[in-house]
């Protein structure tokens, strides 16, 4: 069963793939969503750093179990945190 699935046979589950992805990255990702095309995903947002971006992948690969075709998460190292 994909994640997808999952979340559509449990109505009273109002998580999303997006929101289960930015809740283990702790919000360090913006505008991301992704993006289901000819059977594979395509990741969008904005991220720190490659290695949020690669966490991301990471994380949808986990959750569904599906192939990702383009991670089009753009890195802008202004969106770094200072807070700790």
């Amino acid at each position: 069963m994909t994640w997808h699935e999952f979340l559509l046979s449990d109505p009273v589950l109002d998580h999303t793939l997006e929101g289960e992805v930015l809740s283990r990255l702790r919000g360090r990702l913006l505008a991301f969503t992704v993006e289901e095309k000819n059977g594979s995903l395509v990741l969008h947002g904005m991220a720190p750093s490659y290695h949020v971006k690669q966490l991301a992948q990471c994380e949808v690969m986990s959750l569904t179990h599906q192939p990702i075709s383009a991670n089009n998460i753009k890195v802008d190292p202004r969106l770094m945190t200072s807070a700790r």
